[in-house]
């Protein structure tokens, strides 16, 4: 089975909008890749949460990084964001990024 090296995916609902961000850090480093190319940043708003994956200027004092391993929820009726710690396992064995995010913490 193919190791996953990286996984950013945007997942939409009737409720709330996901975000996943999650690389594997040693495979990058092995091939001398920068971890930073990688990266998921949002930006919470009065009437948006925007996220973005990195390759373009994004001010870090307006973004923040969703680290690797994380999921953003957004919720839809008041743009709440909520970010999960993901259950992730890189190994052959595991197939890749889990699901089932394991506590978080709401902004």
């Amino acid at each position: 089975m193919a190791r996953v090296v990286s996984l950013n995916a945007l997942m939409l609902t009737e409720d709330a909008l996901y975000a996943l961000a999650y690389y594997d850090e040693d495979v990058i480093a092995a091939q001398d890749g920068d971890a930073g190319s990688y990266v998921l940043r949002f930006r919470p708003g009065r009437d948006a949460v925007v996220v973005a994956s990195s390759g373009w200027e994004q001010p870090t004092p307006d973004w923040e990084v969703l680290g690797n391993g994380a999921i953003l929820e957004v919720r839809r009726e008041d743009l709440r964001t909520t970010v999960h710690r993901a259950d992730v396992q890189a190994g052959p064995a595991s197939g890749g990024p889990g699901s089932g995010p394991a506590g978080g913490s709401a902004r």
